[in-house]
């Protein structure tokens, strides 16, 4: 078994990691700091857990919005100057953007500036 000096310094450092204030270990006994830092292990443990899996969801998150293309896009490597300005690759365009309608949108598509989704 640890001495109660390294599981004081153990149980303050899993305070001080889980953002609480520090436990008074003075008046515990070997076998009570012990039971205390498997507590709070565990408790770092479920913490780092629930962290893990919010980045997972923002990350999954911003994968699907990355998916979702617009019905036309700038292909890559490509921009286009329009009535809305400068539109970069992945931005949306519509023929509306364009000076000549749908038939510059058609146009663009052939010359394979502009995907269609």
């Amino acid at each position: 078994m640890a001495s109660n000096e390294e599981l004081a310094k153990q149980i303050g450092d899993y305070c001080e990691s889980l953002g609480k204030d520090p436990i008074d270990t003075k008046d515990m006994n070997n076998a009570e700091m012990a039971e205390t830092v498997k507590e709070l292990k565990a408790e770092a443990k479920e913490s780092e857990a629930e962290e893990k899996a919010a980045i997972e969801a923002v990350e999954a998150e911003e994968a699907k919005k990355a998916e979702k293309k617009p019905p036309y896009y700038v292909a890559p490597g490509k921009s286009i100057t329009c009535k809305k300005g400068i539109l970069a690759e992945g931005d949306e365009i519509k023929a509306a953007f364009l000076g000549g309608g749908k038939d510059s949108l058609t146009a663009l598509v052939k010359s394979k500036h502009v995907i269609k989704s």
